[in-house]
Formats: C-alpha cells, sequence, structure tokens
C-alpha cells in the first residue's frame, strides 16, 4: 500500500471536505467495484485526509449494514472494494471525524479541550460522505434499502438512475429532522478534466430544493450544518457536512 501523500487534513477547519467516487456505474451482481474516497474542497481534489478518524461501510439491498476496509491508496485517494452479490440500490458511507481547538492567539490545533483546557473554542468535525450505486438493470421490488440515519444527510424524492431533463428533489435532514432555509453547494463538471462550475441552492421552509438536471457529467452536493452539540469537557459545538456524489450519462 502506498503511503506518502499531501497530508491536507487539518484544512478541515477551512472547508475542505471528502466524498466518495465510483470506479464505474455500470455495475451487475460479481462485479469488483473499487470506491474511491478524495479530499479536497468543491470536487476539486487537495492532497488527502489522515487514515485516523476514518471509517466506511455499505447497505445493500437486504439493508444490513456491513464495514468497509481500505483496500490500497494513492496519493490523491483512498479505495474501498466491495462485491454485490444482489441487483439492487447499494449506499456506500465514509464517516470522517477531528476534533479542533482555536487558542487565544486565534489558531488552530488538532485535539479537545483536554488537550488544551486554556482554549476559547473547540469544535467536533463530523463529515457523511455518500454515493449511491444501482447494481443491474432493474430494480427488484426489495432493491431499495432505506438510507442511512446519519448526522446530515439529504434524501431524495425518489431513488434511481437520474438522466438528463429529471428534476429531483432532496430533502435536507439533521437527523430525521428537516432543515429549513439551509444553503446547499453543487459542484459540477462534465469529466475528470474539465472545469469545475458551482451554483447555490436553498433549502426551503420544509427542508426541500430542487435541481433540475440539464448536463450530463459529475455533480457533487456539499451540505453544512452547525450544531450546538457539545460535551462540556471535550468540544464546546459540532460542524457537520455531508457530502453526496452522483453522475449523469448522455
Amino acid at each position: 500500500m502506498s503511503i506518502g501523500f499531501l497530508d491536507t487534513t487539518d484544512l478541515m477547519v477551512y472547508g475542505h471536505e471528502g466524498w466518495l467516487e465510483p470506479s464505474t456505474t455500470h455495475v451487475h451482481e460479481g462485479d469488483t467495484v473499487q470506491l474511491y474516497f478524495k479530499w479536497g474542497h468543491n470536487m476539486v481534489s487537495d492532497g488527502l485526509a489522515r487514515m485516523e478518524g476514518l471509517s466506511a461501510f455499505f447497505v445493500p439491498p437486504d439493508g444490513n449494514q456491513q464495514e468497509l476496509s481500505i483496500t490500497d491508496q494513492k496519493k490523491d485517494c483512498y479505495i474501498f472494494s466491495m462485491v454485490p452479490k444482489t441487483a439492487g440500490i447499494y449506499h456506500f458511507i465514509c464517516k470522517y471525524t477531528g476534533s479542533y481547538v482555536i487558542d487565544r492567539e486565534g489558531n488552530y490545533h488538532p485535539g479537545n479541550l483536554k488537550d488544551y483546557p486554556d482554549a476559547q473554542h473547540a469544535t467536533l468535525y463530523t463529515q457523511f460522505s455518500h454515493l449511491s450505486l444501482q447494481v443491474g438493470h432493474q430494480l427488484p421490488e426489495n432493491g431499495l434499502p432505506e438510507m442511512p440515519e446519519l448526522g446530515l444527510r439529504l434524501v431524495p424524492r425518489e431513488w434511481k438512475r437520474w438522466r438528463i431533463g429529471d428534476e429531483i428533489v432532496f430533502n435536507l435532514q439533521q437527523g430525521l429532522n428537516p432543515l429549513p432555509h439551509v444553503k446547499v453547494n453543487m459542484a459540477h463538471a462534465i469529466d475528470n478534466g474539465s472545469e469545475v462550475r458551482h451554483k447555490r441552492l436553498e433549502t426551503d421552509e420544509h427542508g426541500n430544493f430542487s435541481l433540475k438536471i440539464e448536463e450530463a457529467g459529475r455533480y457533487l452536493l456539499i451540505a453544512r450544518h452547525q450544531s450546538p452539540e457539545e460535551e462540556p469537557d471535550l468540544y464546546s459545538d459540532t460542524h457537520l457536512t455531508y457530502t453526496y456524489f452522483f453522475s449523469i450519462k448522455n
């Protein structure tokens, strides 16, 4: 396993996030699927976060959650591999956590209030990277597992293989509660070598927003939410980030 990479973990406090990309979107039962955990901002890779604090799992159509382990590493991604056994929708989730404090001079340090008892503030950063893949060409009746309950998540009105012309309605949720009037960033690129374009979306009073798919390419939705959840001896609040990657073919 390669170990050389540019460590940009600490840029989490300035807005870096992780996301998942698949090796292919055309998957059948018995195929080997590779998933790439990348790190940067708005779908532009920038080094890689440290492995500490990273965990992953997937939910197959039967709903029985299973852990994922890193099988390889490159300078710009960690690689997970699995072999789907049945047709249907699979959910893949990476969770990344890191605690940072701000000292009295305004500098960030990795750690918590136990490490820096004189810090003026401490935040727990929790990030969820989500990817869903359809295995097979037809969805069986039992091929739609329940979306995993996460600290922050986007849930579409309908899970399917989206195409140009579709209008996707998403609901942003913290736990099971909709989050109204929250801005969501969208990054879009035609392919890996194309310029990444950005768009700002916002949830309505019910936590919903719609996205009209007008072009093929790679899409990344990024939602953030500052939560007052605290642990008095460790951190003052929690910063939640959620990313969802999907691709559209011509």
